[in-house]
């Protein structure tokens, strides 16, 4: 029987300690306010959440929708909100500008020499920052890896024409996206290879 009572005691104690699974921190014992699930009270300290800078901050491998820092570079409260970095000091909140992207790089055309092949990509801007000037480059290669790319020389606009010193080689576009505000450039996106074969 007394095995059993302690036994009742012990699966309620568990129980107990599962539902309040709510914590209050501070200097007199008391219950946490019931809509938080960590209640720091206190009338003389402070929360003083991890500090480091920028780079170090921006060093974390996968950072959690609602992680927060405090950024010794800005000297601000730092919150991240799923997508960026957001900072919040003096002057109010700051968000960082993320860069234009560049995706669906390709380029069409028929491959045979005095033709005309024109580049294609998808323009994207999370601040919906306007498309600047864009810059092109067309390259050549042995192979379809990219062994020994160049970059043709005169061939930065979206179109480029075949020459016969293509005949045998693979020819890729490349694209880096400029906003024409914000953060203006982003990474620089290549095409895969095409074979402009021989006779």
């Amino acid at each position: 029987m007394k095995k059993i009572q302690i036994l009742i005691a012990a699966i309620l104690m568990i129980a107990t300690y599962t539902l309040q699974a709510q914590v209050a921190i501070g200097p007199d014992g008391s219950y946490p306010d019931g809509s938080a699930m960590l209640d720091v009270q206190s009338t003389e300290k402070g929360l003083l959440p991890p500090r480091m800078t920028e780079v170090q901050r921006d060093a974390i491998s996968s950072p959690a929708t609602g992680l927060i820092i405090f950024n010794r570079t800005r000297n601000s409260l730092d919150f991240f909100n799923s997508i960026k970095w957001i900072s919040i000091c003096e002057t109010g909140i700051v968000v960082q500008n993320l860069p234009p992207v560049a995706s669906d790089v390709v380029f069409s055309g028929t491959m045979e020499p005095d033709q005309t092949l024109t580049g294609s990509y998808t323009y994207s801007d999370y601040e919906s920052d306007a498309e600047g000037a864009s810059i092109y480059k067309w390259y050549r290669a042995d192979d379809a890896t990219g062994t020994n790319q160049a970059v043709i020389n005169g061939a930065t606009a979206l179109t480029y024409l075949l020459a016969e010193d293509d005949i045998d080689k693979y020819i890729s576009f490349e694209v880096t996206p400029i906003a024409a505000s914000g953060t203006t450039s982003g990474t620089s996106i290549m095409s895969p290879y095409q074979e402009l074969p021989g006779e």
